[in-house]
């Protein structure tokens, strides 16, 4: 219950991120308290909205903590690093890393990605599946 507040804040600023993504890949990204109002409140309402209709919709909030576990967890885990490893920003930290070096952490990354991926269907698959 006090931690729903946190993850709706967490949730509307990804949300403002993922809408203006193309400011944050030049480099400039939005001032959160620029955010219109109107925008704020859709956003808001939304997040609410969608999580009041899960709750109302199943008997069994149990399988939707798994659901959410099992890919917030993959994506956590897995996924998002390897996107870091490959992010142009990291890579320009590193000038003096040979091509083979570079070869490599990018097959690494792209393995952590895949497998991220794998584990987060095979999870849903048997949260899914469960009786």
């Amino acid at each position: 219950i006090f931690t729903y507040p946190t993850a709706i804040f967490v949730c509307r600023q990804a949300g403002h991120a993922l809408q203006r993504a193309a400011g944050y890949a030049r480099g400039c990204p939005e001032d959160v308290q620029k955010i219109s109002r109107t925008r704020h409140l859709a956003w808001s309402l939304g997040l609410w909205g969608s999580t009041v209709a899960v709750a109302l919709a199943t008997s069994d909030l149990g399988a939707v903590m798994a659901l959410t576990g099992s890919v917030a967890g993959s994506l956590i885990g897995f996924v998002v690093p390897g996107f870091v490893a490959v992010c142009p920003k990291v890579q320009a930290a590193r000038p003096e890393e040979s091509r083979a070096a570079t070869w490599l952490r990018r097959v690494a990354a792209a393995g952590l990605v895949v497998f991220g991926v794998l584990s987060a269907a095979l999870s849903v698959w048997v949260v899914l599946a469960a009786p």
